[in-house]
C-alpha cells in the first residue's frame, strides 16, 4: 500500500512525540523527512497534493 512504510512509521512516531512530549524538539532534517514521507503516503493513497 505504501511505497515507504518505514518513512510513514517514522513520521507517525515523530507526530506522536510532538503531540505528547511538551519539551520535544524536532530538527529541520526530521521535519523535512516526515513531511516528505506523509506527502508520499498521500500520493500512494491517491490523494492529490498541490
Amino acid at each position: 500500500m505504501f511505497s515507504d512504510l518505514n518513512g510513514v512509521w517514522f513520521a507517525h512516531k515523530l507526530r506522536n512525540k510532538i503531540a505528547h512530549e511538551l519539551d520535544s524538539r524536532v530538527s529541520m532534517g526530521e521535519a523535512k523527512r516526515a513531511l516528505a514521507a506523509f506527502k508520499r503516503a498521500f500520493v500512494d493513497l491517491g490523494v492529490k497534493i498541490k
